[in-house]
């Protein structure tokens, strides 16, 4: 069985819990805990990307078996370089095809042409949505079972260098990194 939540804050909007969660780490992992005690009997592995991996990766629950976290926030302390955030802040201020697909090719794989359907998703999410994010570490004590990241060479947020550096002493158990692109087309993932 497969379930996909929705993040509380995040595009979508199923839900507008995360006003009082103020984008901390530690309240979303203990919804994710009740997401799983509401919808599953059995062990489980938890998969995440982006704000939603650093979900995963703060989630502690008894049934959680391991954790699948790709692109992660929390993690480390993500880079933000100019040419991301100028895009990024067009992209707020004004939320039209153009920006969303400027910003969409910077964060995608070098030669990878954002898909129209991104470029619309992308457009009404900076039109109607704050997406929520936090700058919090994922805490320590949630290091407790295996876990995989996964995050392409083309990553424009991951210092894949530095977040290896700060997870060496032992706080994650298999930090393991896959040269896969920043934000791939579904059309190319193997079937």
């Amino acid at each position: 069985m497969v379930v996909a939540a929705d993040l509380p804050g995040q595009p979508g909007l199923s839900s507008d819990e995360a006003g009082t969660a103020g984008g901390r780490l530690t309240w979303y992992g203990s919804w994710l805990g009740e997401v799983i005690e509401k919808t599953t009997a059995g062990p489980v592995v938890v998969l995440g990307h982006s704000f939603g991996g650093a979900v995963t990766l703060a989630a502690d629950h008894p049934r959680i078996r391991g954790k699948v976290a790709v692109s992660p926030g929390g993690l480390c302390r993500l880079r933000i370089t100019p040419r991301v955030l100028l895009a990024f802040l067009a992209w707020l201020v004004r939320p039209r095809a153009d920006s969303s697909r400027r910003l969409l090719r910077i964060l995608s794989a070098p030669g990878q042409e954002p898909r129209a359907e991104l470029v619309e998703w992308m457009t009404l999410v900076a039109r109607y949505a704050r997406p929520v994010s936090s700058d919090d570490l994922v805490p320590a004590a949630a290091h407790t079972m295996p876990v995989v990241v996964a995050s392409g060479h083309h990553d424009v947020f991951l210092p894949r260098n530095d977040c290896a550096q700060e997870h060496d002493s032992g706080s994650m158990r298999t930090p393991t990194s896959f040269p896969a692109p920043a934000i791939s087309s579904p059309t190319s993932a193997p079937t």
